[in-house]
């Protein structure tokens, strides 16, 4: 285990071009959702500009009746007004509640969109994109009021060996199981991340030296007990864990 003092102050520096996550979508595809929302609310308040112009309609009616010098047979003519008033309204109804429908539909897809983007698919954990949001928004809350924070790098040994003799999808397996492990492992608040490849970053809020050297232990002999099994081999994998706290001054 490695310690470092404090946390680098700066904004992270963006993810090799072949680290990045390929989840991500594109500028096209978020301008296609952006034009279907737009058609979606042009078409509501077309249908609410068109109930206020027939409710204009029907009004301008009940106004013309009521200054007839001559009365006639109003009751007829009101309750007419009125049915159509009702009609228009349920048509009004309708017609929102399928546009809402709608919108619902848009607005949980492009929140699966964005969700894909910020989880690494084989470990379902965050990826580098959430890791370096989520460790600017701890590192600029330690400017602002000196909570503590650690951030613990965690590499797979000899990873290549374990990929070259086993094969990649047992690779992928070992990265799967191992992620587990952490996640098993550190407190429910700690944020475990893929960081690339084979290494992980785990952000461990509130945490001073003293924490953070406690929970790389655990990580560290966690995964050094775990059997990764399949049915064609059984590995032992270990760790190497490097340790940044942010500073007390």
């Amino acid at each position: 285990i490695v310690i470092g003092r404090c946390l680098p102050l700066g904004r992270p520096k963006p993810a090799p071009p072949d680290e990045q996550d390929e989840t991500a979508p594109d500028s096209a595809e978020l301008r296609a959702f952006a034009c279907r929302l737009h058609d979606l609310l042009a078409s509501v308040a077309g249908d609410v500009d068109t109930h206020q112009a027939q409710i204009s309609r029907v009004n301008d009616n009940l106004n013309s009746v009521s200054s007839e010098e001559n009365g006639g047979p109003l009751t007829e003519t009101i309750l007419r007004l009125i049915a159509r008033i009702t009609r228009i309204n349920e048509q009004l109804h309708g017609r929102l509640k399928f546009s809402e429908g709608k919108l619902k539909e848009q607005a949980d897809l492009i929140r699966f969109h964005l969700t894909e983007a910020r989880t690494d698919p084989l470990t379902q954990l965050p990826n580098r994109r959430a890791f370096d949001d989520e460790i600017n928004r701890r590192v600029a809350e330690w400017r602002r009021k000196r909570t503590p924070c650690g951030l613990m790098m965690v590499d797979i040994d000899h990873f290549k060996a374990i990929n070259d003799r086993h094969g990649h999808p047992f690779g992928d397996h070992a990265l799967k199981a191992i992620s587990d492990v952490m996640v098993a492992t550190v407190r429910e608040m700690d944020i475990v991340t893929r960081f690339g490849g084979e290494e992980f970053a785990v952000i461990l809020p509130a945490s001073d030296e003293t924490g953070a050297i406690v929970a790389a232990d655990r990580v560290r002999l966690a995964v050094e007990a775990c059997a990764i099994e399949t049915s064609e081999a059984t590995v032992h994998a270990t760790v190497s864990v490097g340790l940044a706290v942010t500073c007390k001054d």
